[in-house]
């Protein structure tokens, strides 16, 4: 499948809010292209909902071995400290972490208490899954930095910014 087309379909599957903030970090012309097939996508009627795996086949068990399984709470801190409340709140509802409470406690109270205090839909599958794909990879990332640096520097890059550079590589 073309790029632009692969990434109008994953860009129909987020909501506005996401969508236009992805699109807003990618070159102009490739905004245009997105936005006539986006476009054509809601006239043809197909909903989002379309583009999402079946319930039943992402409803997968979380892997033992998984990275994020595995992480600790100080390699979460390191990953996640600069990200927006609203992001780090949807990666604590993805599942229950065995990391989840020491990280809240590495936070302080404050920032532990405003994420515990969001209301925020839940995400849909594909999104879940997406999500769950790049926090993996990002920790992959930030593993070799908390090897090479006890102290553990901050993650380099924000995981959100991730998804357009994919989409540019798709384009």
């Amino acid at each position: 499948m073309p790029g632009h087309r692969r990434s109008a379909l994953l860009l129909h599957g987020l909501n506005e809010l996401d969508r236009r903030w992805i699109l807003a970090r990618l070159p102009e012309r490739h905004q245009e292209i997105l936005g006539e097939h986006l476009n054509e996508l809601k006239e043809l009627g197909i909903p989002a909902e379309r583009l999402q795996p079946d319930p039943a086949s992402s409803s997968r068990q979380a892997v033992a071995d998984e990275p994020l399984q595995l992480a600790s709470a100080a390699q979460m801190q390191t990953m996640l400290h600069k990200e927006p409340g609203w992001l780090v709140h949807q990666v604590l509802a993805l599942e229950q972490w065995p990391w989840a409470e020491d990280f809240l406690a590495l936070l302080g109270s404050a920032r532990s208490e405003q994420l515990r205090a969001l209301q925020l839909p839940e995400l849909s599958g594909m999104t879940r899954q997406t999500l769950r794909t790049q926090l993996n990879r990002r920790l992959a990332q930030v593993q070799p930095l908390q090897q090479a640096s006890p102290a553990g520097r901050p993650a380099q890059r924000q995981w959100l910014n991730m998804l357009p550079e994919q989409m540019r590589k798709w384009l």
